[in-house]
C-alpha cells in the first residue's frame, strides 16, 4: 500500500507539474489572446461584407455626382424624345419621323429605299428604348446628402480600421478569417488546462484516498509494534526502556509520498522518562540493539537482501548476549544477516562464520578475511571466551555453545 501512495503521489504531481507548465504558457500568452480579442472584436463590428466595398464606392461616386448626372440625363433625353421638349426639330425622334415621311412620299419600290426605310424605323426603336432606359436609370438617381454622408462615413471606417491592421481594405475579411482562428488555437489550450485541472484533481482525489487507508493501517499498526520492539529490547537487557512510534498528521499542502504524515520513531531508555526522538536520545549500541528490534519484529514484512550490524552487542553479556545471537539467527533465516561481534553468545549462533584479522608485512597494513569451519570455528569461538591461550574448558564450552546452535 506504501508504494501504491508513492506511486499515486508522482502520478498526482506529475499532472500538477504539466498543468503548472500549461497555465505558464497561457499566462505568457493572455496578453497575445486579449489584443487578438480586441482585434477581432473591431472586425466583427464593422461587420463588412464580401463586395461591399465596391458597391459602396459606386454608390458615393452616384451620390456625389447626382446633380451632374439628372442634368446631363435631362438633356440627353430631351435630344432624343420629341415628347419632353417643345423644340421638336432639334429631337431626334422627330427628325427620324420627318426624315421617314419624306422617304414615303417616294413613290418607289427600290429595294435600297425599302432598306433606308427599315432601317430609320430600327434606329427609332433604338432611340425610343435608350431614352427609356435612360429614364428608367435617371428615376433611381436622387440627391440624398445624407445617404451620401452615411455612404462616406462608412468607406471612412472601413479605410480606417485597414489603416490600423496595416492592410487594404480588401484584406479586412481575410484577417477576420485569420484572427478567429488562431484566437480558437489559443482558446483551445485553455480547454487544455481544463483538461488536466480535472486529470490532476482526479490523481490528487485518488492520492488521498490510498494515503488515507494507509494512514488508517499506519494507525491500527503503531501499538503493536511499539509493543514488540519494547519486548524485544527488554530480552536484549534494555530494561525500562521503552519504543513506540508517533504519528504527526500533516496538512494537504505538506503531504509527501510516504502519506499523509510524518513518522517518528521514540525511545525511553529509563524507567519513567517520557520518549524522545532515536536520533536524540539512543547511544550507538542501543540504537544497533533498536534496529535489530526493529528488523526482527518486522522481518515478516519486509524484503532487504542483506542487514549489517556493527557493535549490536555493546555493553552486553550473558544471557542477553545469547538472546541477541538468537536474533539475529533468526533474521538470518529470512535474508543474509552481517554482524560484527566480540561476543562468543553472538558468533556462536551464526550460520557461517569469518575471522577478521590485521597484518602487517613491510610496513603495509592489510586486513585478512579467514573463512572458519570445524576445529577453526571452535577455535575461535574459545579465543574469544578465554583469551589468547586456549584451555580444554574453553575448548569445552565453545563446542558446547556451538552444539547448542546447531540443536535450534
Amino acid at each position: 500500500l506504501a508504494e501504491t501512495v508513492a506511486r499515486s503521489f508522482r502520478s498526482w504531481h506529475e499532472a500538477q507539474q504539466k498543468l503548472d507548465a500549461l497555465v505558464r504558457q497561457t499566462t505568457a500568452q493572455q496578453e497575445h489572446m486579449e489584443l487578438l480579442a480586441y482585434q477581432l472584436d473591431e472586425l466583427c463590428e464593422l461587420d463588412l461584407k464580401d463586395g461591399e466595398l465596391a458597391q459602396l464606392e459606386h454608390e458615393q461616386k452616384r451620390l456625389s455626382e447626382a446633380e451632374s448626372i439628372l442634368e446631363n440625363g435631362g438633356k440627353v433625353i430631351a435630344l432624343l424624345d420629341a415628347g419632353v421638349t417643345d423644340t421638336a426639330d432639334i429631337n431626334c425622334l422627330s427628325q427620324l419621323a420627318s426624315a421617314r415621311r419624306l422617304i414615303e412620299d417616294i413613290q418607289d419600290e427600290n429595294e435600297h429605299l425599302l432598306n433606308a426605310t427599315t432601317l430609320l424605323e430600327d434606329a427609332r426603336i433604338q432611340l425610343e428604348e435608350s431614352a427609356s432606359s435612360l429614364q428608367q436609370y435617371l428615376d433611381k438617381i436622387e440627391i440624398n446628402p445624407q445617404r451620401l454622408e452615411q455612404t462616406e462615413q462608412r468607406m471612412s471606417d472601413i479605410f480606417q480600421l485597414a489603416r490600423k491592421h496595416k492592410l487594404q481594405p480588401g484584406e479586412l475579411l481575410v484577417q477576420r478569417e485569420r484572427l478567429t482562428k488562431e484566437l480558437a488555437q489559443l482558446q483551445g489550450a485553455e480547454a487544455g488546462i481544463e483538461e488536466l485541472q480535472q486529470a490532476a484533481g482526479q490523481a490528487r482525489e485518488q492520492f488521498f484516498e490510498l494515503a488515507q487507508e494507509l494512514s488508517d493501517k499506519r494507525a491500527a499498526a503503531v501499538k503493536m509494534l511499539g509493543e514488540d520492539v519494547t519486548s524485544h529490547l527488554h530480552d536484549m537487557g534494555m530494561q525500562g526502556s521503552r519504543f513506540c512510534v508517533q504519528l504527526e498528521p500533516l496538512d494537504d499542502d505538506s503531504a509527501s509520498a510516504h502519506g499523509l504524515e510524518d513518522v517518528e520513531f521514540l525511545v525511553s531508555t529509563n524507567a519513567g522518562q517520557e520518549p524522545r526522538p532515536l536520533n536524540k536520545i539512543a547511544s550507538g549500541g542501543e540504537l544497533s540493539r533498536i534496529s535489530l528490534a526493529i528488523q526482527v519484529v518486522s522481518a515478516r514484512d519486509t524484503q532487504i537482501p542483506t542487514l549489517v550490524f556493527d557493535e549490536v552487542d555493546v555493553g552486553i553479556g550473558g544471557a542477553t548476549a545469547e538472546t541477541v545471537g538468537l536474533l539475529l539467527r533468526k533474521l538470518g533465516a529470512a535474508g543474509q544477516v552481517i554482524c560484527v561481534t566480540h561476543q562468543p553468545q553472538v558468533a556462536a549462533k551464526g550460520h557461517s562464520h569469518l575471522a577478521v584479522m590485521k597484518q602487517t608485512v613491510n610496513d603495509s597494513t592489510d586486513s585478512k578475511f579467514e573463512y572458519l569451519t570445524g576445529e577453526a570455528k571452535v577455535s575461535e569461538i574459545a579465543r574469544m571466551l578465554g583469551g589468547i591461550k586456549l584451555t580444554d574448558q574453553t575448548l569445552a564450552h565453545a563446542e558446547e555453545m556451538l552444539a547448542a546452535t546447531a540443536e535450534n
